[in-house]
Protein backbone atom coordinates (compact mmCIF):
# COMPACT_ATOMS: atom_id res chain seq x y z
CA UNK A 1 0.00 0.00 0.00
CA UNK A 2 1.22 3.49 -0.76
CA UNK A 3 2.03 5.87 2.03
CA UNK A 4 1.23 9.78 1.86
CA UNK A 5 4.49 10.61 0.74
CA UNK A 6 4.12 8.32 -2.37
CA UNK A 7 1.05 9.41 -3.22
CA UNK A 8 1.57 13.01 -3.20
CA UNK A 9 4.26 12.33 -5.57
CA UNK A 10 1.85 10.35 -7.70
CA UNK A 11 -0.81 13.23 -7.35
CA UNK A 12 1.82 15.59 -8.89
CA UNK A 13 2.43 13.39 -11.53
CA UNK A 14 -0.99 12.80 -12.46
CA UNK A 15 -1.53 16.87 -11.89
CA UNK A 16 -4.13 15.85 -9.89
CA UNK A 17 -4.76 18.86 -7.71
CA UNK A 18 -7.90 17.52 -6.21
CA UNK A 19 -6.01 14.94 -4.61
CA UNK A 20 -3.22 17.22 -3.27
CA UNK A 21 -6.10 19.32 -2.06
CA UNK A 22 -7.09 16.10 0.14
CA UNK A 23 -3.67 15.18 0.72
CA UNK A 24 -1.60 18.21 1.95
CA UNK A 25 -2.00 19.50 5.13
CA UNK A 26 -4.57 22.42 5.85
CA UNK A 27 -2.38 24.35 8.28
CA UNK A 28 0.55 24.37 6.70
CA UNK A 29 2.07 26.64 4.33
CA UNK A 30 4.24 25.36 1.01
CA UNK A 31 6.39 27.38 -0.64
CA UNK A 32 6.15 30.33 1.75
CA UNK A 33 1.95 30.70 1.15
CA UNK A 34 -1.29 28.92 2.46
CA UNK A 35 -1.73 25.82 1.84
CA UNK A 36 -5.26 26.81 -0.11
CA UNK A 37 -3.71 29.17 -1.85
CA UNK A 38 -1.10 26.78 -3.42
CA UNK A 39 -3.64 24.29 -4.34
CA UNK A 40 -5.25 26.70 -6.01
CA UNK A 41 -2.47 28.05 -8.42
CA UNK A 42 -1.50 24.19 -8.85
CA UNK A 43 -5.41 23.65 -10.37
CA UNK A 44 -4.69 26.31 -12.39
CA UNK A 45 -1.26 25.92 -13.77
CA UNK A 46 -2.52 21.91 -14.17
CA UNK A 47 -5.54 23.00 -16.00
CA UNK A 48 -3.09 25.05 -18.55
CA UNK A 49 -1.18 22.57 -19.16
CA UNK A 50 -3.82 19.92 -19.66
CA UNK A 51 -5.85 22.34 -22.56
CA UNK A 52 -2.42 23.63 -23.86
CA UNK A 53 -2.01 20.07 -26.04
CA UNK A 54 1.78 21.43 -25.62
CA UNK A 55 3.29 18.50 -24.35
CA UNK A 56 2.25 14.93 -24.02
CA UNK A 57 0.98 14.25 -20.03
CA UNK A 58 2.84 11.34 -19.27
CA UNK A 59 4.93 13.04 -16.44
CA UNK A 60 6.94 10.98 -14.44
CA UNK A 61 8.81 12.09 -11.02
CA UNK A 62 12.49 12.36 -11.25
CA UNK A 63 14.95 12.88 -8.27
CA UNK A 64 17.18 15.45 -7.88
CA UNK A 65 19.04 17.96 -5.79
CA UNK A 66 18.92 22.36 -5.75
CA UNK A 67 22.35 23.75 -7.18
CA UNK A 68 21.46 27.19 -5.85
CA UNK A 69 18.61 28.82 -3.73
CA UNK A 70 18.02 26.09 -1.52
CA UNK A 71 22.01 24.11 -2.17
CA UNK A 72 21.79 20.59 -1.25
CA UNK A 73 18.09 19.54 -0.81
CA UNK A 74 16.80 17.57 -2.61
CA UNK A 75 13.58 16.90 -4.78
CA UNK A 76 11.78 15.79 -7.81
CA UNK A 77 11.35 16.78 -11.45
CA UNK A 78 8.53 16.10 -13.23
CA UNK A 79 9.34 15.05 -16.70
CA UNK A 80 7.58 13.62 -19.68
CA UNK A 81 8.65 11.25 -22.36
CA UNK A 82 9.51 14.30 -24.45
CA UNK A 83 12.02 15.74 -21.60
CA UNK A 84 9.45 18.59 -20.98
CA UNK A 85 9.75 19.07 -16.85
CA UNK A 86 6.76 21.15 -15.89
CA UNK A 87 8.32 22.18 -13.12
CA UNK A 88 11.27 20.77 -10.38
CA UNK A 89 10.69 21.10 -6.61
CA UNK A 90 12.54 20.57 -3.81
CA UNK A 91 10.76 17.87 -1.03
CA UNK A 92 11.19 18.77 2.25
CA UNK A 93 10.29 15.95 4.07
CA UNK A 94 9.88 13.85 7.29
CA UNK A 95 9.63 10.14 7.86
CA UNK A 96 6.27 9.89 7.15
CA UNK A 97 5.00 13.43 5.43
CA UNK A 98 6.56 16.16 3.49
CA UNK A 99 7.08 19.78 5.50
CA UNK A 100 7.34 21.83 2.84
CA UNK A 101 7.16 21.71 -1.29
CA UNK A 102 8.65 24.58 -3.13
CA UNK A 103 9.07 25.26 -6.73
CA UNK A 104 13.16 25.32 -7.74
CA UNK A 105 14.85 26.91 -10.04
CA UNK A 106 18.19 25.42 -10.37
CA UNK A 107 17.73 22.07 -9.57
CA UNK A 108 19.40 19.20 -11.38
CA UNK A 109 17.67 15.58 -11.77
CA UNK A 110 19.69 12.56 -11.40
CA UNK A 111 18.25 9.78 -13.78
CA UNK A 112 16.72 11.77 -16.53
CA UNK A 113 18.10 14.82 -19.31
CA UNK A 114 15.39 18.06 -19.24
CA UNK A 115 14.93 19.42 -22.56
CA UNK A 116 12.57 22.42 -21.42
CA UNK A 117 11.77 23.35 -18.15
CA UNK A 118 8.62 25.07 -18.46
CA UNK A 119 7.70 28.11 -16.11
CA UNK A 120 6.00 26.47 -12.76
CA UNK A 121 4.06 28.54 -9.78
CA UNK A 122 4.84 31.60 -8.50
CA UNK A 123 3.29 33.24 -5.99
CA UNK A 124 3.67 37.16 -4.80
CA UNK A 125 5.02 38.62 -1.91
CA UNK A 126 1.49 39.76 -0.35
CA UNK A 127 0.42 35.79 -0.46
CA UNK A 128 3.09 34.83 1.79
CA UNK A 129 1.48 34.09 5.29
CA UNK A 130 4.08 36.17 7.05
CA UNK A 131 3.28 39.22 4.86
CA UNK A 132 2.86 42.43 6.98
CA UNK A 133 2.07 45.38 4.86
CA UNK A 134 4.32 48.81 5.11
CA UNK A 135 2.91 52.17 4.80
CA UNK A 136 4.57 52.21 0.97
CA UNK A 137 2.22 48.86 0.44
CA UNK A 138 -0.73 50.33 1.76
CA UNK A 139 -0.80 53.50 -0.25
CA UNK A 140 0.41 51.54 -3.04
CA UNK A 141 -3.14 49.27 -2.43
CA UNK A 142 -5.43 52.77 -2.36
CA UNK A 143 -3.42 54.02 -5.61
CA UNK A 144 -3.93 50.84 -7.69
CA UNK A 145 -7.81 51.07 -6.65
CA UNK A 146 -8.11 54.61 -7.64
CA UNK A 147 -6.70 53.98 -10.81
CA UNK A 148 -9.57 51.21 -11.72
CA UNK A 149 -12.25 53.06 -10.32
CA UNK A 150 -11.02 56.23 -12.83
CA UNK A 151 -10.22 53.67 -16.33
CA UNK A 152 -13.52 51.78 -15.29
CA UNK A 153 -15.95 55.08 -14.61
CA UNK A 154 -14.19 56.33 -18.22
CA UNK A 155 -14.95 53.13 -19.91
CA UNK A 156 -18.63 53.09 -18.77
CA UNK A 157 -19.20 56.77 -19.53
CA UNK A 158 -17.20 56.87 -23.14
CA UNK A 159 -16.93 53.12 -23.87
CA UNK A 160 -13.82 54.11 -25.96
CA UNK A 161 -10.33 55.01 -24.49
CA UNK A 162 -8.83 58.56 -26.11
CA UNK A 163 -5.51 59.86 -25.98
CA UNK A 164 -6.97 62.85 -23.83
CA UNK A 165 -7.87 60.12 -20.73
CA UNK A 166 -4.74 57.79 -20.85
CA UNK A 167 -1.91 60.16 -21.31
CA UNK A 168 -3.37 62.04 -17.95
CA UNK A 169 -3.73 58.46 -16.58
CA UNK A 170 -0.41 57.23 -17.22
CA UNK A 171 1.02 60.25 -15.84
CA UNK A 172 -0.42 60.01 -12.35
CA UNK A 173 -0.86 56.33 -11.81
CA UNK A 174 2.30 54.76 -14.55
CA UNK A 175 4.74 54.55 -11.73
CA UNK A 176 2.37 51.63 -10.37
CA UNK A 177 3.90 49.61 -13.38
CA UNK A 178 7.46 49.38 -12.17
CA UNK A 179 9.21 47.10 -13.75
CA UNK A 180 12.04 46.74 -11.37
CA UNK A 181 10.20 44.91 -8.61
CA UNK A 182 10.38 41.68 -10.91
CA UNK A 183 14.15 41.60 -10.25
CA UNK A 184 14.34 42.52 -6.52
CA UNK A 185 11.47 39.47 -5.86
CA UNK A 186 9.28 41.94 -4.52
CA UNK A 187 6.23 41.89 -6.83
CA UNK A 188 2.93 42.37 -5.34
CA UNK A 189 -0.30 40.73 -5.82
CA UNK A 190 -2.13 43.99 -5.60
CA UNK A 191 -0.61 45.75 -8.53
CA UNK A 192 -0.50 42.50 -10.83
CA UNK A 193 -4.04 43.55 -11.99
CA UNK A 194 -3.54 47.13 -12.53
CA UNK A 195 -0.08 46.03 -14.18
CA UNK A 196 -2.14 44.87 -17.76
CA UNK A 197 -4.22 48.41 -18.55
CA UNK A 198 -0.75 50.46 -17.30
CA UNK A 199 1.21 48.77 -19.21
CA UNK A 200 -1.19 48.51 -22.49
CA UNK A 201 -1.92 52.30 -22.27
CA UNK A 202 2.02 53.30 -21.86
CA UNK A 203 2.27 51.57 -24.94
CA UNK A 204 -0.41 53.54 -26.84
CA UNK A 205 1.08 56.68 -24.86
CA UNK A 206 4.37 56.41 -26.29
CA UNK A 207 2.99 54.87 -29.98
CA UNK A 208 0.11 58.28 -30.77
CA UNK A 209 3.03 60.79 -30.20
CA UNK A 210 4.49 59.13 -33.53
CA UNK A 211 1.16 60.04 -35.53
CA UNK A 212 2.79 63.09 -37.10
CA UNK A 213 5.59 61.73 -38.03
CA UNK A 214 3.39 58.81 -39.90
CA UNK A 215 1.49 61.71 -41.39
CA UNK A 216 4.50 62.87 -42.69
CA UNK A 217 5.59 59.69 -44.45
CA UNK A 218 2.22 58.71 -45.51
CA UNK A 219 2.18 62.40 -47.40
CA UNK A 220 5.37 61.41 -49.16
CA UNK A 221 4.19 57.80 -49.89
CA UNK A 222 0.83 59.57 -51.54
CA UNK A 223 3.31 61.79 -53.71
CA UNK A 224 4.75 58.83 -55.66
CA UNK A 225 3.33 58.64 -59.15
CA UNK A 226 4.15 54.63 -59.18
CA UNK A 227 3.74 51.69 -56.81
CA UNK A 228 6.74 50.21 -58.09
CA UNK A 229 10.10 48.94 -56.96
CA UNK A 230 12.58 51.44 -58.01
CA UNK A 231 10.15 54.51 -56.75
CA UNK A 232 9.33 52.56 -53.12
CA UNK A 233 12.82 50.81 -52.15
CA UNK A 234 13.75 53.86 -50.72
CA UNK A 235 10.73 55.18 -48.96
CA UNK A 236 10.09 51.03 -48.09
CA UNK A 237 13.77 51.04 -46.39
CA UNK A 238 13.31 54.83 -44.23
CA UNK A 239 9.71 53.69 -43.18
CA UNK A 240 10.54 50.39 -41.97
CA UNK A 241 13.64 51.59 -40.18
CA UNK A 242 11.50 54.52 -38.40
CA UNK A 243 8.54 52.06 -37.88
CA UNK A 244 10.57 49.04 -36.69
CA UNK A 245 7.97 46.01 -36.35
CA UNK A 246 4.69 47.80 -38.10
CA UNK A 247 5.17 45.71 -40.88
CA UNK A 248 4.03 43.00 -39.72
CA UNK A 249 0.48 44.47 -38.65
CA UNK A 250 -1.10 47.32 -36.26
CA UNK A 251 -4.34 46.67 -34.69
CA UNK A 252 -5.98 43.74 -36.15
CA UNK A 253 -9.04 43.34 -33.78
CA UNK A 254 -10.11 46.65 -35.56
CA UNK A 255 -13.78 48.25 -35.36
CA UNK A 256 -13.36 50.38 -38.74
CA UNK A 257 -17.36 50.98 -38.64
CA UNK A 258 -17.34 52.33 -34.83
CA UNK A 259 -13.37 53.48 -34.54
CA UNK A 260 -11.52 51.56 -32.46
CA UNK A 261 -9.27 48.66 -32.02
CA UNK A 262 -9.33 46.38 -28.69
CA UNK A 263 -6.46 44.98 -26.73
CA UNK A 264 -6.53 43.54 -23.58
CA UNK A 265 -10.36 43.92 -23.57
CA UNK A 266 -9.67 47.82 -23.94
CA UNK A 267 -11.28 49.78 -26.99
CA UNK A 268 -8.80 52.27 -27.93
CA UNK A 269 -9.99 55.13 -30.40
CA UNK A 270 -8.65 54.43 -33.76
CA UNK A 271 -8.78 57.83 -35.24
CA UNK A 272 -5.87 58.82 -33.32
CA UNK A 273 -3.91 56.47 -35.06
CA UNK A 274 -4.97 57.22 -38.38
CA UNK A 275 -1.65 57.74 -40.26
CA UNK A 276 0.17 55.11 -38.11
CA UNK A 277 -2.35 52.64 -38.88
CA UNK A 278 -2.32 53.67 -43.01
CA UNK A 279 1.63 53.48 -42.42
CA UNK A 280 1.12 49.95 -41.45
CA UNK A 281 -1.04 48.94 -43.96
CA UNK A 282 1.24 50.09 -46.71
CA UNK A 283 4.48 48.44 -45.37
CA UNK A 284 2.56 45.22 -44.81
CA UNK A 285 0.82 45.12 -48.53
CA UNK A 286 4.80 45.52 -49.83
CA UNK A 287 6.28 43.34 -46.71
CA UNK A 288 8.20 41.38 -49.76
CA UNK A 289 9.74 44.53 -51.38
CA UNK A 290 11.54 45.12 -48.13
CA UNK A 291 15.14 43.95 -47.88
CA UNK A 292 16.38 42.17 -44.71
CA UNK A 293 18.65 45.12 -42.82
CA UNK A 294 22.08 43.59 -43.78
CA UNK A 295 21.01 43.17 -47.75
CA UNK A 296 20.56 46.96 -47.81
CA UNK A 297 22.43 48.44 -50.29
CA UNK A 298 22.91 45.30 -51.93
CA UNK A 299 22.27 45.42 -55.15
CA UNK A 300 22.84 41.65 -55.65
CA UNK A 301 19.78 41.12 -53.67
CA UNK A 302 17.58 43.83 -55.68
CA UNK A 303 16.34 41.34 -58.95
CA UNK A 304 15.52 42.98 -62.07
CA UNK A 305 12.96 40.98 -62.95
CA UNK A 306 11.34 41.23 -59.83
CA UNK A 307 7.25 40.00 -58.95
CA UNK A 308 4.72 42.56 -57.74
CA UNK A 309 3.20 40.85 -54.53
CA UNK A 310 -0.09 41.51 -55.68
Amino acid sequence: MENKKELIIKAFEQLDADMLDILLNDDQPYQDVSKELFVSELKRYFSEIKTSNYSKLDYKAYKGVCQNCSKGKTGYSFVNSEGHSFMSMVFEESKNDYLDIYNCGSFCTEEKEIEEEMTGIFFYKDDEVTYIPTAKNILEVKRCAAAFAELNRQIKEEGILSKNFYKQWIDKYGDLDDISEAFSGESYRYKSEIKKPLSTLKYYTQIVERESLAKKYWLEFMSIPVADLPSLQDWLVRCDKEFEFLRFGFAESANYAAGFFCDRNLKIDLREFYYYHNISVILNKYFDWIPDSDSVGDEENIEDDYEFPF
